[in-house]
């Protein structure tokens, strides 16, 4: 017993001990998986398929002799069978490991989403190949992928979790400069990622290590075929190769989509904190960044940080790989390999100079790019009125310009790429030169046979990859760290003072200022303002343009800068800009604006606020979408449902900024009356603060503050103002005297009147005298109050005459609910924003045609003829190795020389032709893009207004930002990419076939493989593309969107909804992405596994071939072959992405060849522009019919009549009846269905577009600037002098305002006239007509923002210098023209009425008359 004891060995006792142990752990992991929820496990798989691997000789043991080796032969058999059960349970158990399990009830109810992605539930080997991918890849080849086929993002990859994250990890340096803390974007990043992006580093490294490995097993191999080693070592090394192959696969696969995902997290953290930014920004730093430049920062900057990521580690990398491949080439050429190592050190300081000057103009190219966005984003905005002044041709120049600047700079960047290209390029081929020459010259004894050659040109092309890489590394470095200087400088802008304004409960005041100073710029703006808001009270703000009445109002919502003294406002806001801001929303999503639908409080606030009667006429009433910026209402419709949002949602404390400017005497009396009235209105128990210059509401108001220059220079009561006999009361006394607004209000404005006069000392000029004559006229017409701003409707309100409102309570709950009936039952009509065409088939051959086109088919020829030359070379150089390798002769110092020589010579041929047609593809391909977008240009300034209403603004500027970024720099790129590799693997072919015929046989079923892989994925790959392109437009809209009304969205502490919208957006995006990134590394796992079946024929054919083919056929067969995979591999890849950013392409033809077009711009038989037209100014209109679009109904229905030349026209009417649609016909902005319009005596349809519309003058209702000079906004063509511009201003009383600025007609307009008053961009769009002094002048409300002062001498400047012109006025308010010669009722696209004010009033059954009386302009009855 003790002599057997002694026998037993310590492994014996360990082994049982050691399966023990790891068998209880492999339980305990599958317990804990369980009890996690994990499905699957990584560890227990890679532990349960070790196990078989270990066990498996054991295994073929007993099967091959029966038994197990022992000492106690007894106990064989036994041992026999039960190992063979074990092993069969440790099979089964790793085949189970290869499925995932089902998910736990729990995490299927918490996890609960529209499309799970299968990747949550994918077992570990389908996660390592990809394999959850297969049925999007099934689906999308039976069918056309649409949006709601794409996976849902995992929750981590989600937006808010990783908006969560970078809040949490912030992290802040000190700026050197001013000693404040600053975010660090890096080191936050940093923090957030750190983990995984060394956990890809980690799979990086093992490529590294098994991409040296390979030349070593090419080594063995080759000596293998010279040597008399035993068969099975040329199988172990042929299995070797292949297995180190696929490994290399796996670990390059998921290095690459770790740090893809990584850098998607990081765009998404990216667009989120530059989102959340624009709410947090200053008020001056908002001003000083265009709404193009921060798109950029979106859509570009965030984009070029995204893609340096996967790179980030060629730092490291390629010096690794270099330095690795160097040290074993030392193993086969010794010191010669330092000769390489020299040529690469002399290459460094060059490419360092070309990177910093590749740096410089990157950040021109940038600076160009926002600049060129930003007038584009302005063209869009402004197109209305562009199209009206005829502005086109100057626009396209000023866009066309800035383009041709960023070309210029793209051109050099190009150079210098080419520089650089064949710089990296030649550097493989000097290093393999002069290490081959310092190897065969300085030693007689050396010579370079097959296994030195090929393996030091394994290493050589192993050191081709991180060389070829490095100047798309510099490229993506130098971008990215322009990007990145931009982000922070972005994130790191000046905030609003949230502590600026405290919220100290207060009970008795709710908004406290004291010694208040508030500023926009440098400049105070608001100067030492005290004053109490008493809760509950209503205040009004009175002042002329630009006195500061609107800034006081920002002052009290946050959005100055408070330079001194103390805000305190205690309670909610809610907040109507002068200018209503409108999303692209259904008009009910506009007034809950986030918060919860209530019925009766949502038709008690329509009721209130007028809007009934529109829901109406809307098509599908509070359903009807409307468009960006409210195209599809009118301005009192949009301050209507501004003013109704407000009241909805229920707040302390309003800010109104002017609302009722926008609206006629009676909606506004009703407004007044119903919202805003401390006695009748919804809001009677609310504070309100109300910017006003209708004088007829200040008697009912608490206190009046009166502002002039920054400053309050009178506040107090009414009746404390009139009697204080100061500038206020005397201006109520010149103006405040003829201001009766309905009926009802006559008498007392008699007894207002009566009190003025009685308490000020008025002097009897003639003026005075004038204004009591009118009243005293015997037609009793009482003319209303000075207009301020266009209405939604007409004079009437709208569709319902103003009579049918006076027939009692029954006839108001009758129409509300007709509405709220047809409210809930009327069916949606067609969406007025069209959805984003999508292609579902692949992109056709006429794309790559135009392309080709737009390139030049010369250039294009020359292309292909290059990279065949280049080829040549290439392959060439490899032949000539080869034979050299071969020859028993070439130690020969004559026959050495001249092997040297000619492989000298083709080497550098390669890389000249590189550098020549990567020249040519990236210039023509520049070329090609110039004129795309000059294309796409032309046809969207030449696209109808239908376009631009039913097409966001963030899908147009989507075409020229991404598309037009694509086509400049990835497609050329692409196309490179495509080429070359296309040459590499035909030459990789032909060499494989030619040195092994017998290939050609496993060739075709390979081809076929690869075929069909390929058609599987870009039939998904391309329909992913598509959608992430149109899933990015929604997020530039709501962008643009929400930089138009931060101020809005803050006062109503809606930022979170806003949040949330984008987080919901960016997720859609980034869901295709990561699906794109995941069918990219599909498709390359598969065809990688195809090439290591390349690999595997190529080893066996030369363990086969071992005593026939050559070393230096081998070696070249085999070199070959283990690059197909990469070749193979990036080809399809190329494939790819060609047809992915085709699509941009594609986009950009569609715009060209789709997109409507205007009649011509110019014709042959236009009038010289030395002849004056028209002469005369006389109009015609012939049964004149017109729509808006095919399909809609009739806006005009046969118009017919005619105004003389000099004639003064007033054009009325209620909502819908044709006024604006009219005008429009008369610029041709709308073009006949029927019927013509003659201007004496030329039809105008006979007329270019451009001529036509630069012989009429408009002042529309809404002001519309673009950034630049004062000079250009008023003269952008410079046709005038700077006297006319002077003359011009001072006769719409800006002159004194402009003299004042420092730089006077050069002072620089931000974007959309943002540093200037909507009063005082009425007046420089009066300016404008007064330069252009055509015969023809169309008013659109043009005094609508000025105060009452200013109105009445804008109207006398109007009269007096437009004497001799022809004047149609739009009126919303009957008080303007009623000293017209000619009035034109319209009602439902017919001239209902026609003739003069005096004539129309006196038929009391007129619609005239009635209009009249209901907006108070009558008050007894007209008498013959």
């Amino acid at each position: 017993m003790g002599s057997s004891m002694g026998m037993v060995a310590i492994s014996d006792i360990l082994r049982p001990l050691i399966l023990i142990f790891t068998q209880v752990l492999a339980l305990i992991l599958t317990f804990l998986n369980k009890r996690m929820g994990l499905t699957t496990s990584a560890i227990l798989f890679t532990f349960w398929w070790l196990f078989v691997l270990c066990f498996t000789p054991t295994f073929a043991s007993v099967i091959r002799f029966g038994a197990i080796a022992t000492p106690r032969p007894m106990w064989n058999l036994e041992q026999s069978v039960l190992y063979t059960f074990y092993y069969a349970f440790l099979v089964a158990i790793a085949f189970l490991n290869c499925w995932a399990d089902p998910p736990p009830t729990y995490w299927q109810i918490e996890k609960q989403v529209e499309t799970p992605s299968p990747e949550l539930s994918a077992s570990f080997p389908s996660k390592v190949l990809f394999s959850w991918m297969n049925g999007l890849f099934k689906l999308g080849w039976k069918i056309p992928l649409n949006a709601y086929n794409m996976y849902d993002l995992k929750p981590n990859l989600m937006s808010q979790f990783l908006t969560d994250r970078w809040n949490r990890l912030k992290k802040f340096r000190i700026d050197p400069v001013n000693y404040e803390p600053r975010l660090s974007i890096y080191r936050t990043l940093g923090r957030s990622f750190g983990a995984q992006f060394l956990w890809a580093t980690f799979f990086q490294l093992l490529t590294l290590v098994l991409n040296q490995m390979s030349p070593q097993i090419l080594s063995l191999l080759i000596n293998y075929t010279t040597s008399s080693e035993p068969e099975w070592k040329g199988y172990l090394y042929m299995t070797l190769m292949v297995v180190v192959n696929m490994m290399k696969t796996l670990t390059l696969s998921h290095y690459f989509f770790m740090f893809t995902i990584i850098g998607q997290s990081i765009r998404t953290m990216l667009i989120s904190a530059i989102y959340k930014k624009t709410f947090l920004l200053s008020s001056s730093a908002r001003r000083e960044r265009s709404i193009g430049e921060t798109v950029n920062l979106m859509s570009i900057d965030a984009e070029r940080v995204f893609a340096v990521i996967g790179s980030l580690n060629t730092v490291w990398y390629s010096p690794a790989v270099i330095i690795l491949s160097l040290a074993f080439l030392w193993n086969y050429v010794g010191a010669s390999c330092l000769a390489g190592l020299g040529v690469m050190i002399v290459l460094i300081p060059v490419n360092a100079i070309l990177s910093a000057q590749i740096k410089k103009y990157q950040v021109i190219n940038m600076k160009k790019k926002d600049a060129r966005i930003e007038v584009m984003n302005e063209i869009l905005d402004g197109i209305k009125v562009m199209k009206l002044y005829a502005w086109e041709p100057s626009f396209a120049e000023k866009v066309n310009k800035v383009r041709q600047e960023e070309v210029q700079t793209l051109k050099k960047i190009s150079y210098l790429g080419a520089v650089q290209t064949f710089l990296f390029n030649s550097a493989v081929f000097l290093v393999t030169l002069a290490t081959f020459a310092t190897y065969v010259l300085v030693d007689s004894s050396n010579v370079l046979d097959a296994q030195k050659a090929f393996v030091s040109i394994s290493y050589f092309n192993l050191m081709r990859v991180p060389l070829n890489q490095l100047p798309m590394f510099i490229i993506q470095i130098i971008q990215a760290l322009v990007s990145h200087k931009r982000l922070d400088s972005f994130l790191n802008a000046p905030e609003i003072d949230e502590d600026a304004i405290t919220n100290d409960p207060d009970n008795k005041v709710a908004i406290r200022i004291e010694d208040g100073s508030f500023a926009w710029d440098e400049d105070s703006s608001l100067q030492n303002i005290n004053l109490k808001v008493t809760r509950g009270s209503l205040i009004a703000i009175v002042g002329q343009v630009g006195s500061g009445k609107s800034s006081l109002v920002s002052a009290m919502l946050g959005d100055m800068q408070k330079t001194s003294g103390t805000v305190n406002v205690d309670g909610s806001l809610a907040y109507v800009p002068q200018q209503a801001w409108i999303q692209n929303a259904t008009v009910r999503d506009n007034i809950t604006f986030g918060r919860e639908y209530f019925e009766n409080i949502y038709l008690d606030t329509v009721k209130a606020c007028a809007l009934e009667e529109d829901f109406l006429i809307l098509d599908d009433g509070d359903q009807t979408e409307i468009g960006e910026k409210g195209i599809n209402l009118s301005g009192g419709q949009k301050q209507r449902v501004s003013l109704a949002r407000a009241v909805y949602n229920n707040r302390d404390i309003y800010l109104l900024d002017d609302p009722l400017s926008a609206v006629d005497a009676h909606v506004g009396n009703h407004i007044f009356k119903e919202v805003i009235s401390s006695k009748t209105g919804v809001l009677r128990n609310k504070t309100r603060i109300l910017v006003t210059h209708s004088l007829s509401v200040l008697p009912e108001v608490d206190t009046i503050i009166v502002l002039k220059n920054g400053n309050i220079t009178e506040m107090g009561t009414y009746d404390e103002l009139v009697s204080s006999q100061g500038a206020f009361s005397h201006f109520l006394a010149e103006y405040g005297t003829t201001l009766p607004q309905s009926l009802t209000e006559i008498e007392a404005m008699d007894n207002l009147k009566e009190a003025i006069e009685s308490m000020l000392p008025l002097p009897s000029n003639d003026l005075n005298l004038a204004k009591k004559s009118s009243l005293e006229e015997s037609t009793r017409v009482m003319f209303g109050q000075k207009s301020r701003h266009n209405s939604a409707s007409s004079s009437t309100g709208n569709a319902l005459s103003l009579r049918k409102r006076k027939t009692g309570p029954e006839s108001k709950a009758k129409i509300l609910n007709n509405f709220s009936q047809r409210k809930l039952k009327k069916p949606r009509k067609k969406k007025l924003i069209v959805e984003e065409k999508l292609e579902t088939k692949a992109v056709s051959m006429g794309v790559y045609l135009y392309y080709a086109r737009a390139i030049g088919l010369l250039v294009t020829l020359s292309i292909l003829v290059l990279y065949g030359v280049n080829q040549g070379f290439s392959v060439g150089t490899n032949v000539w190795l080869a034979k050299w390798s071969d020859d028993p002769d070439s130690a020969i110092p004559s026959i050495r020389n001249m092997y040297l020589g000619v492989y000298g010579l083709l080497g550098g041929a390669s890389a000249l032709t590189v550098m020549l047609v990567y020249l040519i593809v990236t210039i023509g391909g520049l070329n090609a893009s110039t004129k795309l977008h000059n294309n796409i240009l032309t046809t969207v300034l030449a696209a109808p207004m239908m376009f631009f209403d039913t097409n966001p603004k963030g899908r147009v500027l989507n075409r020229f930002s991404k598309d037009v970024d694509a086509v400049d720099s990835s497609v050329p790129g692409n196309f490179n990419g495509f080429f070359k590799f296309l040459y590499n693997t035909c030459g990789t072919i032909a060499i494989i076939c030619f040195t092994n015929p017998i290939f050609i046989a496993i060739f075709v079923p390979l081809f076929i493989c690869y075929y069909f892989i390929q058609k599987i994925y870009i039939a998904t790959s391309r329909q992913i593309k598509r959608l992430n392109s149109i899933a990015r437009s929604p997020i530039y809209s709501l962008f643009g969107e929400t930089l138009s009304g931060v101020v809005t969205i803050k006062a109503f502490k809606l930022q979170a909804n806003f949040l949330d919208q984008n987080n919901a957006m960016v997720d859609i995006f980034q869901s295709s992405n990561y699906l794109s990134m995941a069918a990219n590394r599909w498709l390359s796992i598969r065809l990688e596994m195809l090439g290591n079946v390349v690999i595997l024929f190529a080893a066996l054919f030369a363990v086969l071939g071992k005593n026939v083919m050559n070393p230096g056929v081998v070696g070249l067969s085999l070199s070959y072959a283990m690059q197909i995979t990469g070749s193979l591999n990036f080809l399809i890849r190329m494939v790819s992405q060609i047809e992915n950013n085709m699509v941009s392409v594609e986009r950009i033809q569609e715009y060209e060849m789709d997109v409507d077009q205007e009649a011509s711009y110019t014709l042959v038989q236009d009038p010289s522009e030395d002849d004056k037209w028209p002469p005369q100014g006389a109009i015609r209109f012939q049964d004149y019919k017109t729509r808006y679009r095919p399909g809609l109904d009739l806006v005009l229905k046969g118009v017919t009549c005619e105004i003389v030349a000099r004639e003064k026209v007033g054009i009325v009417g209620r909502t819908g009846a044709g006024k604006s649609s009219l005008t429009m016909a008369l610029f041709r902005m709308i073009e006949p269905a029927s019927g013509s319009i003659s201007i004496d005596g030329t039809n105008i349809a006979t007329l270019g577009l451009g001529f036509l519309r630069s012989h009429i003058t408009i002042i529309p209702q809404d002001p519309v600037l673009f950034s630049g000079s004062m000079r250009q906004n008023l003269d952008p063509f410079g046709k005038f002098s700077d006297p006319a511009i002077w003359k011009a201003l001072e006769l719409s009383h800006l002159g004194q305002y402009v003299s004042s600025l420092k730089m006077g007609l050069d002072h620089e307009i931000a974007e959309g006239g943002a540093n200037l008053s909507v009063g005082q961009k009425q007046l420089l769009c009066l300016a404008r007509a007064l330069l252009r002094k055509t015969q023809i002048l169309i008013l659109d409300e043009a005094t609508a923002a000025v105060d009452l002062e200013t109105d009445d001498l804008i109207q006398t400047t109007i009269r007096k210098e437009f004497s001799d012109c022809t004047i149609l006025t739009i009126a919303h308010r009957l008080n303007t023209i009623m000293d017209c010669d000619k009035i034109i009722v319209l009602s439902n696209g017919i001239i209902a009425e026609m003739g003069s004010p005096t004539a129309l009033l006196q038929d009391q059954r007129s619609i005239f008359y009635d209009m009249a009386q209901n907006a108070g302009l009558v008050y007894t009855s007209f008498t013959n």
